[in-house]
């Protein structure tokens, strides 16, 4: 019935639509594993953006300046590769797409250091609980999106708790206090969120208003 109703009313049926996109795009277009790859670590980064907040906690110098080195390789990446096509913009997504992207290595570092140092049962199933999840949302799947990385949030948590028992940074105090910064960028982002999803109804008032008195259909 929605098939049927969506093709009458925008000439084309919806269900099918979304069934024959996923293989119009991987036929059309080849595949870039690099590229996939990148996305896959930026959006695992922006998802899981508050394990930055603990990093200042573990008190590792190696582990501060790697990260640096990360970031700025991926700022001259992101800027490279993208500034043509965005123009004035590319300042702006260079900065966040390299600090998520480092994040997300982070991130996979992190569970590839815990099974490298325990070797326990419990390190293989976190490592392939993050890794495999990153691998199948980025690589696997047909397009990239936040719901297939989140699965990993509770192995993330899992894993830097147990770092900061490693290290001996765990303490009440330490725990709750990134959670406020954590807050407010989630907070920031529902709201970007919310205007985001909104600029469909706006753009769908705007051209009724435009198209009101035009004749015949206006798809």
């Amino acid at each position: 019935m929605y098939e049927v109703v969506t093709k009458a009313k925008y000439g084309e049926g919806l269900f099918s639509n979304a069934m024959i996109y996923p293989w119009k795009a991987t036929t059309s277009a080849e595949k870039q594993l690099f590229a996939q790859f990148i996305i896959g670590l930026s959006f695992t980064g922006g998802c899981l953006f508050p394990a930055v907040f603990y990093v200042i906690f573990l008190k590792s110098r190696r582990v501060l300046i790697s990260g640096l080195a990360i970031l700025v390789a991926l700022l001259l990446l992101f800027y490279f590769g993208i500034r043509r096509g965005l123009g004035t913009g590319a300042i702006a997504v260079t900065t966040e797409g390299a600090l998520f992207a480092t994040i997300g290595i982070g991130i996979l570092a992190l569970a590839v250091t815990d099974l490298a140092q325990r070797r326990t049962a419990d390190s293989v199933l976190l490592s392939l609980w993050v890794i495999g999840t990153f691998f199948c949302a980025a690589i696997l799947n047909w397009s990239i999106t936040s719901r297939t990385l989140l699965p990993m949030a509770p192995a993330v948590m899992i894993l830097l708790l147990r770092r900061f028992n490693a290290s001996g940074a765990s303490n009440g105090r330490t725990l709750w206090w990134p959670l406020l910064p954590a807050a407010l960028v989630s907070l920031l982002v529902t709201t970007a969120d919310y205007k985001f999803a909104n600029t469909a109804r706006l753009a769908s008032s705007y051209f009724q208003n435009r198209f009101r008195t035009e004749p015949g259909t206006v798809w």
